[in-house]
């Protein structure tokens, strides 16, 4: 990937993850037809590894530390992930650098050198998922 898409895309998905928290902190989603995004638990009735995030990233934004690793420890790396992504992304325009894009690369080039890395990545996730059903979200 170039690191002119790369930088449009993490731009773009910051910019949408702030709308959707915006959206949700005002309480709109709430009274919205649509609230139930997660296809994947639209159609099979179970929920999907990241259910809960948005909520979580809330009791997160209330200060509720405990309740917001309850429901969906992803929410926290979400939430870190949109502070640090954007800010990492305007100081390399402003410097006109590209560490972001050189970290990116050699992120992609060690898992795809050591692919066992990503056995452990797998496993939090489905760990996730199934601490997710248990607690029934």
């Amino acid at each position: 990937m170039s690191k002119k898409t790369l930088y449009i895309l993490l731009g773009s998905l910051s910019l949408a993850g702030y709308a959707w928290l915006a959206w949700n902190y005002a309480g709109l989603a709430s009274h919205a037809p649509f609230s139930e995004v997660c296809m994947f638990k639209a159609v099979t009735h179970v929920p999907c590894p990241s259910c809960g995030t948005t909520r979580a990233i809330m009791l997160l934004l209330h200060r509720d530390i405990a309740g917001s690793l309850f429901l969906n420890p992803f929410g926290a790396l979400l939430l870190i992930g949109l502070a640090a992504v954007p800010l990492w992304l305007l100081v390399d325009i402003l410097v006109k650098g590209q560490a972001l894009y050189r970290w990116y690369t050699a992120i992609e080039h060690v898992l795809r050198r050591t692919a066992w890395i990503s056995i452990p990545l797998i496993v939090i996730v489905i760990a996730n998922w199934f601490w997710n059903i248990a607690k029934g979200l």
